[in-house]
């Protein structure tokens, strides 16, 4: 590139050269000749420069857009991995408040009970995992609710047949660490039955059904 950037200039000095050898030759028409073929040549070399340097001005455009590209990628994946970052943290925040508001009203024997039909209703069935006794006391049948979320469907369409209309229709009885809630349910919410549950370090949890 810089050889053809020096071309015009000694084009122009071989025109001057030949221009004035031109005084000094009897042949006038030769020489003109040679003249135009110079600044012919001249020209052609004029174009050959300015089309190198176009084409240079344009590579170095697109490498400048890679460049822009590369770093937009690169904060475009910084910035993911930072909002993946907060999502995970804002779940993980969102996970302990939802158990620790659980804990808090396990206090009440009744809210535990209205949960098994809340789940029957809605088909939400996470939070029956955490009512049974962690000691593993309690009758088969209030071990089969907790489980219900991993049960088959025909089992989980015979717990929502029987606590879907399921309702709490007498207060807690309790004592000590042992409580009896009187409740309606069956397939027409009309059969009355006794749920009992037990404590555990201040949460209620189901014993017998």
């Amino acid at each position: 590139m810089k050889y053809l950037r020096h071309l015009p200039y000694l084009f122009f000095v071989c025109l001057l050269v030949t221009i004035a050898g031109c005084s000094e030759e009897p042949d006038e028409s030769q020489c003109s000749k040679e003249v135009e073929l110079l600044k012919k040549e001249l020209e052609l070399t004029k174009r050959e420069l300015a089309m190198k340097e176009e084409e240079l001005e344009k590579k170095s455009k697109r490498g400048g857009r890679r460049g822009g590209s590369a770093s937009d990628v690169g904060g475009s994946r910084s910035s993911s991995g930072s909002d993946a970052g907060e999502a995970s943290s804002s779940s993980k925040k969102s996970s302990a408040s939802d158990a620790e508001t659980i804990a808090a009203k396990q206090k009440d024997p009744k809210w535990v009970v209205s949960q098994v039909f809340a789940a029957a209703k809605t088909g939400n069935y996470g939070v029956l995992s955490g009512l049974c006794d962690p000691t593993g006391h309690g009758d088969a049948e209030t071990k089969s609710f907790c489980g219900v979320a991993t049960a088959s469907g025909s089992a989980k369409q015979a717990f929502k047949a029987e606590f879907r209309y399921g309702q709490v229709v007498g207060k807690p009885v309790i004592r000590g660490n042992e409580a009896s809630i009187q409740v309606m349910c069956g397939p027409q919410g009309r059969t009355p039955k006794t749920f009992k549950l037990v404590n555990r370090s201040g949460k209620w949890y189901l014993s017998s059904y």
